[in-house]
């Protein structure tokens, strides 16, 4: 439940990040896309150390803050970058769907894995 509370503040930063970037400073999609993404990823692992798995997040170093960080962008960080940049490549630049629309769709495709790489290797127990 926590998680899908965080993931839908994410999707909601991530769809308002995509239409200022691409709108308002007149980006491509796809750059657009990448600062997005990256702000949601930040956006959702500060939420999701404090609140969703806080009993893992207990008593943390610095260190380990950070390491936790580099897990998370190297595992569903990464899937999620993938993945969005693909489906907003394929819809975008090859099906001509609306890039908002292409968000969406891509949002999709990546969440289940990216709630497993969270769970099984980002938030895992110490």
């Amino acid at each position: 439940m926590r998680f899908s509370a965080v993931g839908g503040l994410g999707l909601a930063v991530k769809f308002g990040i995509l239409i200022l970037m691409k709108s308002v400073f007149g980006l491509g999609y796809l750059l657009a896309t990448t600062i997005a993404v990256e702000v949601a990823i930040l956006h959702n692992f500060v939420w999701h150390n404090h609140w969703t798995w806080r009993d893992r997040s207990r008593d943390l170093s610095t260190r380990e803050i950070l390491h936790r960080l580099l897990r998370l962008h190297l595992t569903s960080g990464a899937v999620a970058m993938a993945t969005n940049l693909a489906v907003m490549r394929l819809a975008v630049g090859e099906a001509g769907v609306h890039y908002v629309v292409a968000n969406g769709l891509a949002t999709v495709a990546a969440s289940a894995v990216n709630f497993m790489l969270a769970n099984w290797l980002v938030y895992r127990e110490r």
